[in-house]
């Protein structure tokens, strides 16, 4: 079956590298944010008949482009000893893995391209895919580039996740509903459908560039997500 997928809402990247701190302690793993994040999403919608109800349903494709700090472990945890680069991962929580069309890659600026893979222990979301960053060396800025082919049905939600996060959604669907912590900053809406675009600042949301993975930290990103609901005007049912 073509569409089963319900409502996408897609976080990330992120970068989770495991790092040691003192022989009595388990070891931590460091969540590294984006300096910048671009996100464009192209959505294709149709109407799928259930009943007497029709369901809006989509194809859509997600460009992710990130720029990564340099990691400095000592300024991100003072207790940490060593990055332990054998388990560092770039991740992507997907809410619904079923949706994805495509093997998923990330394309490192001047270094390799790495397939994604399930997650194993989904340690920030329910359903995660992961990056191996096994040979990259996360000391130094990196660049990522991501795309998503993702079929999903009636929402799409992104979470600006970078120090600085422009974002766009385009559709051929004319009756979007914008939700989230943020409304659009510039939104145009016709016959055509509409296009919508976000710009989300580090000040503006509750969410540090470094942190130690916790039981919040999946809250925290949910807790900053943008999208768009794909409304349907009452009709005579």
């Amino acid at each position: 079956v073509l569409f089963r997928s319900g409502e996408q809402r897609v976080a990330g990247p992120a970068l989770l590298i495991p790092y040691s701190v003192t022989q009595n302690e388990p070891a931590r793993t460091l969540v590294v944010l984006p300096d910048s994040l671009e996100i464009d999403g192209e959505i294709v919608t149709e109407r799928r008949q259930r009943s007497i109800f029709s369901v809006p349903v989509y194809r859509s494709k997600v460009t992710m482009i990130a720029a990564f700090p340099a990691v400095d472990l000592v300024k991100a945890d003072p207790q940490g000893l060593a990055m332990l680069s054998a388990g560092a991962v770039l991740t992507i929580a997907v809410s619904d893995r079923r949706g994805l069309k495509n093997d998923v890659t990330v394309a490192i600026e001047d270094g390799p391209s790495i397939a994604f893979e399930p997650g194993r222990d989904n340690r920030i979301a329910k359903s995660e895919i992961h990056a191996p960053l096994e040979g990259i060396d996360l000391t130094k800025p990196i660049r990522a580039r991501i795309t998503l082919e993702l079929n999903g049905s009636q929402a799409i939600s992104l979470a600006p996740l970078g120090r600085s996060s422009a974002l766009r959604l385009s559709s051929n669907w004319k009756d979007p509903s914008f939700f989230g912590a943020f409304l659009p900053d510039e939104r145009r809406i016709d016959a055509n459908g509409f296009e919508a675009r976000w710009r989300v600042f580090y000040l503006s949301r509750d969410v540090p560039q470094f942190s130690t993975l916790n039981p919040r930290t999946g809250a925290m990103f949910a807790a900053n997500f943008v999208g768009a609901r794909l409304y349907q005007p009452v009709g005579f049912y």
